[in-house]
Parts: structure tokens; C-alpha cells; sequence
């Protein structure tokens, strides 16, 4: 998770999620991990539609090769 630049205005965008959609996984970590993901597979959006996020997440968190991470 990230603290400092934009981290307050992350908090409260996770609190205006969850009140209008209750039932999703929007806590500010989650958000930061959905930016991080984009940023470093912004040309593999079809990884989000196979794998299962926490999946995705297991990728982006133990292999550091993006090519590794494409394979």
C-alpha cells in the first residue's frame, strides 16, 4: 500500500466505492493493487478476464520479470 501523495484521496474513493457497491473488494489496498497492476500490464487486459485477481495479484507480487509475467 502507498502512503503519502494521493493516499487520502485513494481512502476516501475506497469509502464512496463501498457505499455505492458493498459486496466488491474496493478497500484502498485493492485499489492501489488495481493501479499497480494496470501500470505494469497496460498491454495484457485480457490476463484480468482469465485469471482470477488474486491470481493476478500472486503474479505481480513473486515474479519480477514482465516477460515471465506475459508468459
Amino acid at each position: 500500500m502507498e502512503e503519502g501523495y494521493g493516499s487520502g484521496a485513494v481512502k476516501q474513493l475506497s469509502l464512496d466505492l463501498k457505499h455505492e457497491f458493498p459486496d466488491m473488494g474496493l478497500s484502498p489496498r485493492n485499489l492501489w493493487n488495481m493501479k499497480r497492476f494496470y501500470q505494469e500490464n497496460a498491454k495484457l487486459p485480457q490476463a484480468v478476464a482469465v485469471l482470477p485477481w488474486g491470481h493476478n495479484l500472486l503474479l505481480l507480487d513473486k515474479i519480477q520479470s514482465s516477460d515471465a509475467v506475459s508468459f
